[in-house]
């Protein structure tokens, strides 16, 4: 017990250090919004709200917006699918309507559920099936099945 608490005494500064140094790197951080390398003010000037993803990717600190992400994945399955193309430009982009199932399960209309869409290759769908009709127990007016390849 007392070679433990030696241990964990002598491992703790280090802890501590390696943190410390983290922290002050972010200042000399790179930002990036939606894509684009933007300035710490802009990126702090995003409401939390607006958020769907925050990461960092190789000492870039980056942030994804819902409006970003989702008007990304709707321009990527209205390749796929022209019947979702034409509800869009009919309805207008609003994505609270809609329900995506993807590979057999509806996906959360979260921060979640857009990070997943947003982050789908296209080039791993394997179909995607729009439909406006759905049963009077659903909250959502259309849905859009995908499918991905195996």
């Amino acid at each position: 017990m007392k070679k433990l608490l030696f241990i964990l005494l002598f491992i703790s500064p280090f802890c501590l250090k390696a943190q410390n140094t983290s922290v002050q790197s972010m200042g000399d951080a790179t930002y990036i919004l939606n894509e684009k390398k933007v300035t710490k003010a802009e990126l702090d000037a995003v409401p939390a709200s607006d958020i769907a993803e925050t990461k960092t990717v190789n000492g870039a600190f980056t942030v994804l917006t819902k409006k970003f992400a989702i008007a990304a994945y709707q321009e990527k399955l209205s390749q796929l699918c022209d019947s979702y193309e034409s509800y869009l430009t009919g309805h207008g982009t609003e994505d609270d309507t809609i329900a995506y199932d993807l590979d057999g399960k509806t996906l959360p209309k979260d921060a979640i559920g857009i990070s997943i869409l947003y982050h789908l290759p296209k080039d791993k769908i394997a179909d995607a099936v729009f439909t406006e009709k759905e049963p009077e127990t659903s909250k959502f007016a259309v849905r859009i099945v995908i499918t991905t390849k195996k």
